[in-house]
């Protein structure tokens, strides 16, 4: 069961596998998913560095955990696949034309 504080009042969550070693091994340690908000309030720029991180929402978190610089680059692509077709919801690092050549159809 998902805490619905989570789906921030939805019915879905997104899923995400990160690529940084810290976050892999935070996962690893837990040996469950970790939930975790993006480093920006929604619409505003991403932070590369914690420091950044804890002026924007640092009073909303209860931890912060500082790998160093972040590398940057586009954000995450998300796919919605709950429906009967899958739907691009955001572009980002992944090409849609790429995520559609693996779909089963």
């Amino acid at each position: 069961s998902i805490d619905p504080g989570i789906t921030g009042g939805g019915t879905t969550v997104g899923i995400r596998v990160p690529a940084h070693v810290v976050a892999r091994a935070l996962c690893r340690a837990v040996g469950k998913p970790l939930t975790a908000t993006s480093a920006n309030i929604s619409g505003h720029p991403a932070s590369a560095v914690a420091d950044e991180v804890a002026v924007a929402i640092g009073p909303r978190l209860a931890a912060i955990v500082d790998a160093g610089q972040t590398p940057g680059g586009l954000p995450s692509t998300i796919v919605d696949v709950t429906g009967g077709t899958v739907r691009l919801v955001r572009a980002g690092a992944i090409p849609w034309g790429e995520i559609h050549a693996c779909l089963v159809t």
